[in-house]
């Protein structure tokens, strides 16, 4: 699930994430025995509405929407 605080967001990525970006795919060595992973990112936004436009996808996405 995706939380977004005031700047950081957090959310759970599962390991078929890795299949999707070249960079990761090439050591998914890495990844193999994991079910999945966390992720935080802080960025430099002062407030929630300044931090949730960039990242909005990802709440599509764990919302099950589609564009």
């Amino acid at each position: 699930p995706v939380e977004i605080r005031e700047t950081p967001i957090q959310f759970s990525m599962e390991t078929e994430f890795c299949e999707f970006s070249p960079e990761l795919e090439d050591h998914f060595e890495i990844f193999e025995h994991i079910r999945g992973f966390n992720v935080t990112i802080v960025t430099s936004a002062n407030t929630k509405d300044e931090t949730l436009p960039p990242w909005s996808g990802f709440l599509l996405k764990d919302e099950g929407e589609t564009k």
